[in-house]
């Protein structure tokens, strides 16, 4: 009996251990935490934002340009003769006032010209008045009646000493004319600044003979400098341009860098447009006038000299009701990202009204408006977005 028994637990044992397996199971199963259940979340992208407002800003802008001298002249004597003084200053750096003494040319041989042009018309004032007395007894001699006898009115003006009185008159005139131009040739001997000036250059030396073919320096005026430079032809109409639409030229800042960073600047005004463009057929040219260049007036400044590449900063006429779109904001030259009231994408395109390297400025926009300055992954039309930043008015 007792080995039937054993015989039948040993039967049995494997069923029992997949009996009480399946029971483990089935227990962990039905003691195990339950996972939560929870809603789906929707994920709305957050872009950056600027509400757009009108403003009106002066239009500004730079351009590169090259520092003329506004006079310059080759200073050439009108008369010939052999220098016997120059001024100390007539040298390369040399600076003269309107009107300083340059060189002296001999004067000896205009002075005896003068002389005998004035002795010359002395003789003739003689003679002028001899003839117009002798008219004058003519006239008391003659009588209407012989007058009359004598017949044609050449015959009559002859008696009266009419053409002897025209001659001397004639004479005397052109020894006048004669001294006057004795006198104008004696002071061309002496050579004067025509203007306020620097040397630029010189070539002449004490005994030198020179004569009108000859200069014997050159000049450049110091009260002014000219900067010839190149703008966009878009541009004119933004600017105060004499000559073109205004009467007084737009203000100016001109910059020079010079070597360890200094920088010499100057203040000037638009005074010329000169009807052409540039070598390129894309650039107008204006000149631009900078008063006292050198610093003569004010004594504290660094001069700007001629030949000095320069840059020139313009302040034009103000923009009105326009609305600034910073270029990171710009898409394919001229599209906007804009988010509508209910937080939907919208494209739009703008024309620009004015741009520098930073901003660009429109119309096409309204106030309010709520621009997108972020990047958008991929941007599509009504696409939901989330504005992260809201501010009031884009800042510069």
């Amino acid at each position: 009996m007792i080995r039937r028994l054993q015989k039948a637990a040993v039967a049995l044992g494997p069923v029992l251990i997949v009996v009480a397996g399946f029971g483990v199971i089935v227990f962990l199963v039905n003691t195990r935490a339950k996972a939560e259940q929870k809603e789906a979340v929707k994920r709305v992208p957050a872009v950056q934002t600027v509400a757009l407002e009108a403003e009106s800003p002066n239009v500004q802008f730079t351009a590169v340009g090259r520092v003329i001298p506004a006079q310059s002249v080759r200073v050439m004597p009108q008369v010939s003769g052999k220098i016997v003084s120059i001024s100390k200053n007539l040298q390369p750096g040399g600076r003269f006032k309107q009107g300083d003494f340059l060189a002296q040319i001999e004067k000896r041989d205009y002075q005896l010209a003068l002389g005998q042009s004035l002795a010359n018309a002395e003789s003739a004032g003689v003679q002028l008045a001899i003839d117009r007395a002798q008219q004058t007894v003519a006239q008391k001699d003659w009588t209407q009646a012989e007058l009359k006898r004598l017949g044609n009115a050449e015959a009559r003006a002859l008696a009266l000493k009419e053409p002897q009185v025209q001659r001397a008159q004639m004479a005397y005139t052109a020894a006048e004319n004669s001294v006057k131009r004795a006198e104008l040739a004696l002071a061309r001997t002496t050579l004067v600044a025509p203007f306020n000036a620097m040397v630029q250059a010189e070539n002449i030396d004490v005994g030198q003979v020179v004569g009108p073919a000859a200069p014997v320096a050159t000049l450049v005026g110091t009260d002014a400098f000219w900067v010839q430079v190149a703008v966009p032809v878009s541009t004119l109409g933004r600017l105060a341009i004499p000559g073109l639409n205004a009467e007084k030229g737009s203000d100016v800042v001109v910059t020079h860098s010079a070597e360890s960073q200094l920088k010499i600047t100057k203040t000037g005004s638009i005074i010329r447009y000169l009807g052409e463009l540039d070598g390129t057929g894309h650039m107008a040219q204006l000149l631009v006038e900078i008063p006292d260049p050198l610093g003569l007036k004010t004594k504290d400044q660094l001069p700007l000299l001629a030949g000095a590449r320069v840059t020139v900063a313009f302040k034009g006429k103000s923009l009105e009701q326009v609305y600034r779109i910073p270029r990171q904001a710009l898409q394919a030259g001229r599209t906007v990202h804009l988010l509508n009231n209910e937080n939907r994408l919208v494209k739009k395109q703008i024309e620009t009204v004015w741009r520098d390297e930073t901003n660009v400025w429109t119309r096409s926009l309204a106030s309010g408006d709520r621009l997108i300055t972020s990047p958008i992954a991929l941007p599509a039309e009504g696409m939901e977005l989330r504005s992260e930043t809201a501010k009031e008015s884009a800042q510069p």
